[in-house]
Parts: C-alpha cells; structure tokens; sequence
C-alpha cells in the first residue's frame, strides 16, 4: 500500500492498494483500490491497466466512484475488480502505473514528474488457500506539526497468517524505487512497529504532503508429516 499524510492539496493520485481474494483452484477476485483529487477530469481514470505476472494485463473497468469520500474534502475514492485465472502454482507480481502523482509532495523530489505505481505478491501453491492481507483503515491521515502521530492501517489476514510491516521507499516506472526518496523528517523519530503496523511519526516539522509505502508481508507455518 501507499499512503500519505497531508496539510495541502496537490495533482491527482494519493494512495493505492491492490488485494486479492481467491475464488477457486487458481481463479482469483483482485481489486484495485486508489485516492484522487477530486477536481482534475484530466487524470480521472475509467480504467487502470493491472498487470497480472503471468506475462498478461488487462484494463480493469472502475466499479464505484466514491466523491468527498468519508467527508475528506476534495478526495474520491475509486474501486476497480476483475478476475483473472492463473495457469498454475507460482509467485506473481500484481501491478498498476499511472502518469500523474501528486505534484508537490515534500520527500519526493519533482514528485509530479514520477509516476505512481503500486504493487502486491501473489503465491499460488498447491492444497492451499491464499489472500492478501486486507486493511480496514484508509491510507490517508493528517498530521500537526510538532505533534506526535499514529497511525495503523489496521490489516488483518483472512486466513489467518501472521502479518510483518515494514517502510520502504515509494516506486515508480518499473517498479523501482524512486530516486532521491527520503522519509519524512522528524524531530525524535519516524518508524513502523514491524509486529502489529503502528507507525510513529514524533513529530511532524515541516507541513505539507508526504508519502510513504508500507510493505506488508504474510508468514505461515506449514507442518508436514513425516512420510
């Protein structure tokens, strides 16, 4: 997931996620998730080109469009679902790129000129069910300066796998990291509890808008017997 924090307003897109569920065998439900800036009709996607891993993509129409969502002022909230049919078991890269971040945001350096890319794993084993971990808070926050702040994005895994987060740098074209990114700057600290997902920011000291991507990883203890 990406999230970011704000005291201003910018371009176009804010955060994003993808998830998946799987439905049978190797068919799986996958939706796309992204904050936008309600006001640029210019950047408003009716559809988002995911690309599956498997060395296909398709465009994946929007299933609701949700303006002013959740009363944050300016800010939609897009939903976009498909299903995709795997040929087999394997390790998959989920992801989507779009040409317009958020021009403006302070720890990345010409942020309107990088793209905005989100990604998640999919793995594909035999006798096993799998699905992403799912988040019950939106990637959006507002922070004061000089005033600690926490936030959870409040995951949970549906089948019950322990859960593992941690920063990382925020991506863009091929999904590498974005040259010259930089976590927000702190007086005290800036850092993410790696066992339960709370991130601490103590404290704030320049306004204005950031972003941050959050990796989330899975772990599941499989026992064998022995044969």
């Amino acid at each position: 997931m990406i999230m970011f924090f704000s005291s201003v307003f910018g371009t176009h897109n804010r955060a994003g996620e993808i998830i998946y569920k799987r439905l049978q065998g190797t068919n799986f439900e996958i939706t796309i998730i992204t904050f936008t800036e309600i006001n640029n009709n210019n950047a408003d996607r009716d559809t988002l080109e995911l690309i599956f891993g498997d060395g296909t993509s398709a465009k994946v129409a929007r299933t609701t469009k949700q303006p002013n969502y959740n009363n944050y002022q300016n800010i939609q909230r897009n939903t976009y679902v498909t299903q995709h049919l795997y040929g087999g078991t394997g390790t998959y890269l989920l992801s989507v790129l779009d040409p317009n971040r958020n021009g403006g945001v302070v720890n990345i350096p010409n942020s309107i000129e990088r793209k905005f890319y989100i990604e998640s794993y999919l793995n594909i084993t035999l006798g096993s069910s799998n699905n992403s971990a799912v988040l019950t808070r939106d990637p959006i926050a507002f922070a004061c300066n000089g005033i600690p702040f926490y936030y959870n994005p409040g995951a949970y895994d549906p089948d019950g796998d322990s859960l593992h987060f941690e920063m990382v740098p925020c991506k863009a074209d091929f999904g590498l990291d974005i040259p010259d990114y930089k976590f927000p700057d702190a007086t005290k600290e800036f850092s993410i509890d790696p066992n339960n997902g709370i991130l601490t920011w103590d404290s704030p000291i320049t306004a204005g808008e950031y972003n941050v991507a959050i990796r989330i990883s899975e772990y599941r203890k499989v026992i064998t017997a022995n044969g």
